[in-house]
């Protein structure tokens, strides 16, 4: 029975990696059972598990309960734990490296010497990249779960002729809309630790069912470095997209839809989605969403290329007709943009061009931001002459407040003072906690001693 459990084990690799918080204190278990040849498939198993599945979270139990073993009196679990402890230190590369002075302790307490682990303790100790020449590395990785019959066969074993065979033969690989669909589902996902579990199992399944040979063989690489599913994930995702059904196409842009309008999704997965919709720009579909959505969460991320990009094809489209959005907001988001880019030309030929073409009415807050003091002074001066109506007072006091401003960023301090006063008796005290700041240190206003 158990050695059925094993197989089935085996057999569902593909779906265990989210699950290795179940599976591996089960196995950790059974490394303690009276039954010698239990225990020992149980290491066995756990050691050709490794390989394939994200294991960095356990590792501290794992080293801990094979040690036991090391520490034991049975020479051929102690054999088998050794295999298990290469097996991991193959996996985590110079982060297992903290282990090994325990595990050297407990060889030199019970004499063993195991070449296989003298060779990786050199290498971690040295901190040698492993190379897959070593013949238990190779069958770790060379055969994918499809074609192995069963786990527990001889641990010294290599992979069979029909197996060799089965892998020489070339076959079409033909995306399974359904797994995607499933991998992809973000409707449940709230927490930024959802999110980055959604993004790892989503750029891992996407690996897997891409028409790309070279992108599949990536796949076991993403389950061991997430950082891997990430960067392909854009180059995944086009190789599927064009095999999919339409209703499976719709089903994972509604999916990504909810990714851009979570709150608590990380900024590095949102980079990663956008960076996917400018990728899929090149395809013949570009991805069906809202480009002023895509250029608002650039901007929160603080990619202003990306942000700029998106912006100016939503300006296009206003300047086209094509789209009923308020050119003023437009044109105001397009110069922050290219001011945060240190592109003032560019923003300046913005405001230019909106006025001449769009008869769009300047603001004189777009001349502060372009930090053209003399214009937005003039802007400010004319604004409170032309002053009229019931809003009179607030036109008013907002253009003093510009004026003033200006004449700060200009040094004139005469000027501004003079205006100060001018200004000061009449202001309620709301307005005189802006006016204070701009004058205090800079020129001679006594009269601001006493508010």
């Amino acid at each position: 029975m158990l050695k059925l459990a094993y197989v089935n084990l085996w057999h569902l690799l593909g779906n265990l990696d989210e699950h290795m918080h179940l599976v591996a204190p089960v196995l950790v278990r059974l490394f303690k059972v009276e039954l010698v040849d239990i225990r020992r498939r149980a290491i066995i198993t756990l050691t050709k598990l490794i390989p394939k599945v994200q294991v960095g979270t356990h590792v501290s139990a794992l080293v801990h309960h094979l040690k036991l073993v090391l520490d034991g009196n049975n020479d051929d679990l102690r054999k088998e734990a050794a295999e298990a402890l290469c097996s991991l230190a193959h996996a985590l590369g110079e982060e297992f490296t903290i282990f090994i002075p325990s595990i050297r302790k407990l060889l030199v307490k019970h004499h063993l010497r195991y070449k296989k682990w003298d060779e990786t303790e050199n290498r971690l100790l040295r901190r040698e990249l492993f190379i897959s020449d070593n013949l238990s590395v190779q069958k770790y990785t060379q055969c994918p779960p499809d074609v192995i019959s069963d786990p527990l066969d001889d641990f010294e074993g290599v992979p069979s002729e029909e197996a060799d065979e089965t892998q020489r033969q070339p076959r079409s690989h033909q995306v399974n809309d359904v797994r995607l669909r499933s991998a992809g589902e973000a409707s449940q996902r709230s927490t930024r630790e959802d999110w980055a579990e959604w993004m790892r199992h989503f750029s891992i399944a996407l690996l897997k069912e891409s028409p790309s040979p070279a992108l599949r063989t990536c796949a076991r690489l993403a389950q061991l470095q997430p950082s891997v599913g990430r960067e392909l994930f854009a180059a995944g995702f086009a190789s599927c997209w064009a095999q999919m059904t339409e209703s499976s196409q719709e089903q994972l842009v509604r999916s990504l839809k909810t990714a851009f309008s979570s709150q608590n999704i990380p900024p590095e997965i949102l980079a990663t989605l956008l960076n996917l919709a400018e990728f899929m720009e090149h395809d013949e579909k570009p991805l069906p969403i809202d480009t002023r959505l895509l250029g608002a969460l650039a901007e929160k991320c603080r990619a202003y290329a990306k942000a700029l990009h998106y912006k100016e094809m939503e300006f296009e489209a206003v300047c086209s007709k094509k789209m009923g959005a308020n050119p003023v907001t437009v044109v105001e988001s397009l110069i922050h943009i290219n001011n945060q880019l240190h592109q003032h030309e560019a923003a300046i030929g913005i405001l230019t061009y909106s006025q001449q073409h769009l008869e769009v009415q300047l603001k004189e807050s777009w001349y502060e931001k372009l930090h053209r003091w003399d214009e937005a002074l003039r802007a400010y001066t004319m604004k409170s002459s032309q002053a009229s109506g019931p809003l009179q007072h607030s036109q008013n006091l907002d253009a003093t407040l510009g004026r003033m401003r200006c004449l700060a960023s200009l040094a004139r301090w005469e000027d501004l003072s003079t205006l100060c006063r001018e200004q000061w008796t009449g202001a309620e005290p709301p307005a005189r906690l802006e006016m204070a700041p701009m004058v205090v240190d800079k020129s001679s206003c006594p009269f601001i001693d006493n508010f």
